[in-house]
This record gives C-alpha cells, structure tokens and sequence, in this order.
C-alpha cells in the first residue's frame, strides 16, 4: 500500500483491507458481484478505476457504503492528477488558487 498521508490505490485497500484479511479471492468476489473476475483484477492492478455501480457492488457485498469506494477513488484521482495545464484558461471567478479547490457552489 502507499505512504501514509497519502491517497491509496483504490485497489490495494480492496486486496490488503478486505480480501486478504477474510481469504476472500477475485473469483470469489466477483461471484458475488455478478461481475467479470477482469474487472475485480483490473481495480486491484489499478487498471479499473470505481465508478458509481462498482461502488454500489462493492458497498453491498462487502458490508460497506458506496460513497466510501468512491471517496477512495476521487482522493486517489486528486493526488495523482498531473496533467492539468492551465496555461490558455481564464479565471472568471475568484483566483487561480482557490478555483484548484472550488466545490462549485
């Protein structure tokens, strides 16, 4: 898993927080999802980010809420988003650094 104080890979949380302590394996969760064991291996890989219904699954067959999946996902994509180039933008409201981290209200 990553550095504490940093965003974890959705992925590993699943694979070191929830399978592995209860020897629950892809198969075996994707069984339950009703879903393709591809796609349980490519969110642990990091391959397959956590959308909203793959949160709904994970939530309901892991005892869990979907918002806490995609929490994970949405700190993880925050921490790890490099490419963001605001050379040619505007700001209309506000300055540039608090409109990094506008809710949009």
């Amino acid at each position: 898993m990553n550095d504490v104080g940093h965003a974890p890979l959705p992925g590993d949380v699943l694979l070191h927080q929830y399978l592995q302590p209860n020897n629950i394996t892809m198969y075996r969760l994707a069984k339950a999802m009703n879903l393709p064991q591809i796609t349980v291996s490519g969110i642990i890989r990091g391959k397959r980010r956590i959308t909203t219904s793959l949160a709904y699954h994970l939530a309901y067959v892991l005892g869990t809420s979907p918002e806490y999946w995609l929490e994970l996902q949405m700190n993880y994509d925050i921490e790890h988003f490099d490419r963001f180039d605001a050379s040619g933008l505007t700001v209309l409201i506000g300055s540039a650094a608090s409109s990094a981290g506008h809710s949009g209200k």
